[in-house]
C-alpha cells in the first residue's frame, strides 16, 4: 500500500512538468507543419531565439526557442532590402555556423560538435514581429517560427583557434553603432548554444546538412529596422552588410 501511495504521489508531483513539456512539444509540431506547408524544399538553415536571459524575461520564457530558416529568406551580403517587405521589421547581430557533414542524430558533446563545424560567420537576422500575435507567449513564438523572415550571412572562416565567446562584434546603421557584443552574449556561450540548436532540431525530425546555416541567437539586442546601410563587423570574421530602403 505504501508503495502505491508513493507512486501516486510522485506521479501527481511530476504531472505538471510532463504536461508543460508536452505543450512545448506540440508547439514545435505545429511549427513544423506550418513550415512544411508554406515552403517548398528543405530549410536553408535553423535559428535560435530568446537566447539570453533578457529576451527570455521579456517574453516570459524559461528557455531558448528554435525555428527554421527558409530559402526564400536568404539574402546576399550587399543586397538591397525593401522596408515595405516588413510590418514590424527588426535587425539582429548574430553568429552563424555550417557543419562539414550531415547530422541526423544528437551530438553527444561540445568536443564532438567542434570536430564537425566547418566555418563560422558574422550574420544579420531580420525577423518580423508582425508574424507574432499581440503579446505573444513563448509557445506562440515557437508556433510562428520565431518570427523568421530574412537573414544575411558573411563569408565565414574556420573556427579553429578562435575563442568565439571573446570575439567583439559591432553593428552599424550608416555611421551610428547600434549594437555591440561579444560572441559569448548567448546563454551558455556559442558552443553550448550551437549544440542545443543542433540537438533540438534533430529531435524535431530535421536533418542538418553542410549547406544549411545555424544561427545561435541575437548578440547586443534587437533593433527596429529602418532605412539605411547596415554593416556588421568582426576583425576575425570579416563583415556583412545590407541596405534597407
Amino acid at each position: 500500500m505504501n508503495r502505491v501511495f508513493v507512486f501516486v504521489a510522485v506521479w501527481l508531483w511530476a504531472l505538471p512538468t510532463w504536461a508543460a513539456e508536452a505543450a512545448w512539444q506540440q508547439a514545435y509540431v505545429e511549427q513544423n507543419i506550418r513550415f512544411i506547408a508554406g515552403h517548398a524544399g528543405a530549410p536553408a538553415g535553423f535559428k535560435a531565439g530568446l537566447s539570453n536571459a533578457a529576451s527570455q524575461q521579456r517574453f516570459g520564457s524559461d528557455r531558448t526557442v528554435y525555428g527554421s530558416l527558409s530559402e526564400a529568406g536568404q539574402r546576399a551580403s550587399g543586397e538591397r532590402v525593401a522596408l515595405a517587405d516588413f510590418s514590424r521589421g527588426m535587425v539582429e547581430l548574430e553568429l552563424a555556423f555550417q557543419l562539414n557533414q550531415t547530422v541526423e542524430a544528437p551530438i553527444a558533446s561540445v568536443a564532438e560538435l567542434q570536430s564537425i563545424v566547418r566555418r563560422v560567420a558574422i550574420a544579420l537576422e531580420l525577423p518580423d514581429l508582425a508574424l507574432l500575435p499581440a503579446s505573444p507567449t513563448a509557445k506562440e513564438i515557437v508556433r510562428a517560427n520565431v518570427a523568421g523572415k530574412y537573414f544575411v550571412i558573411g563569408n565565414g572562416v574556420s573556427p579553429q583557434g578562435l575563442d568565439l565567446d571573446a570575439l567583439p562584434l559591432r553593428l552599424f546603421r550608416d555611421a551610428s553603432m547600434i549594437a555591440q557584443s561579444y560572441g559569448g552574449g548567448v546563454s551558455g556561450g556559442q558552443w553550448q548554444a550551437l549544440l542545443a540548436l543542433v540537438n533540438q532540431r534533430v529531435a524535431m525530425g530535421w536533418r542538418i546538412t553542410p549547406q544549411q546555416w545555424l544561427l545561435t541567437g541575437a548578440l547586443g539586442g534587437m533593433n527596429a529596422l529602418e532605412p539605411g546601410y547596415y554593416h556588421a563587423e568582426s576583425v576575425a570574421l570579416g563583415g556583412v552588410a545590407i541596405t534597407v530602403y
